[in-house]
């Protein structure tokens, strides 16, 4: 958003899944769950249409063009929603990566972090916690060539830095710790 305003001062309002220039861009429901389609180029769309089984919408020239498509954005996405709510996810996420169409499936948490990708990323790995064994963490999304990317400690123990804390952040001394452990006033 800050192309258009840079380019002529115009403030978009909110834009949901969709994008003010670029149709068809957003989320559409297929049978089974949410996807999201990308169509940022002519080819893109010609063969997110082949895919749906539509190869000629692009000839029609309400779709032929970017700007004829935004131009008819009512029509044509309630038209690809009805063909994309036809099949599956998968089914469609298929042909159109197989097409090398920018899609994505909308994941719940438990299937983005099994999805193979975040797998591949080491985005999920396994840490040693003292009491309940072993626990999984999320990775560090920054990756850094020569640093290992799995290492975390485990999720510390209520008040396991409490010390800590205090002493070399608060500044208290060892009779004040002591104190406010005393009185309650910390674990």
């Amino acid at each position: 958003f800050a192309g258009y305003y840079f380019a002529d001062g115009r403030i978009l309002g909110p834009q949901g899944t969709g994008h003010d220039t670029v149709v068809p861009y957003g989320l559409y429901r297929a049978k089974d769950k949410p996807i999201v389609v990308a169509c940022l180029t002519e080819a893109f769309f010609q063969k997110l249409c082949e895919v749906l089984g539509r190869p000629d919408l692009p000839q029609d020239p309400r779709y032929a063009t970017i700007v004829a498509r935004r131009e008819n954005r009512r029509v044509l996405e309630p038209l690809l929603a009805e063909l994309i709510a036809q099949r599956t996810a998968d089914e469609i996420l298929a042909g159109l990566h197989e097409a090398g169409v920018p899609a994505a499936p909308v994941n719940n948490v438990a299937e983005a972090l099994t999805d193979p990708h975040v797998l591949a990323r080491h985005m999920v790995f396994e840490v040693q916690h003292p009491r309940v064994g072993p626990w999984r963490v999320t990775g560090n999304p920054v990756k850094v060539a020569g640093v290992p990317d799995d290492v975390a400690d485990p999720p510390p123990l209520l008040g396991q830095h409490t010390d800590e804390v205090l002493r070399d952040v608060l500044g208290c001394t060892t009779e004040e710790v002591v104190a406010l452990r005393t009185c309650g006033a910390v674990f």
